[in-house]
């Protein structure tokens, strides 16, 4: 009698932080659990930067316990990586023309807001140059400001909260 086994299929499990504004994690985490069995996933909230002391704090402590972070836009990241550095892997998810053109779409759908005027605290002018360029749309007909400030200036987060 021939009996047929069926291996199982075992990988590795890492542990993952997941770190930025919380509808950023939510994102993450939905794309980890979809394409990644592998990761088991840690959000970690960060929306202000006075959250800083608290999050750098437990960072350190739980350093041993995360394979990585990944930090879901790039002024966490540099706000962060500012303040300590891992002997983990950190990485952050770059914001291209691409993602800009769906959140636009989907706030014109879900939201209803008008796409022609609109104001980013996180692309530069040439990136949404290029969203607007490849939907048709060129520089004459939307209106957006664009925030360009340095991460770094003590006052930055006053200046994100205040942009218009």
């Amino acid at each position: 009698m021939l009996a047929i086994i069926k291996e199982r299929s075992t990988f590795m499990i890492y542990n993952i932080g997941i770190l930025g504004h919380k509808k950023s994690i939510k994102k993450v985490e939905k794309t980890a659990e979809e394409f990644f069995p592998e990761f088991k996933t840690t959000a970690i909230e960060f929306s202000q930067k006075k959250e800083m002391d608290v999050i750098i704090e437990y960072l350190h402590s739980k350093n041993k316990d995360f394979d990585g972070i990944i930090f879901t836009g790039k002024i966490p990241f540099d706000v962060i990586n500012h303040e300590m550095h891992s002997q983990n892997p950190w990485v952050y998810l770059g914001q291209n023309h691409s993602q800009l053109q769906r959140t636009l779409l989907e706030t014109v759908f879900t939201d209803d807001y008008d796409l022609l005027k609109i104001s980013i605290d996180s692309l530069d002018k040439r990136t949404v140059r290029n969203a607007y360029s490849e939907i048709g749309i060129e520089e004459d007909g939307y209106s957006a400001i664009i925030a360009e400030y340095d991460v770094f200036e003590y006052d930055f987060q006053e200046k994100l909260i205040d942009f218009p």
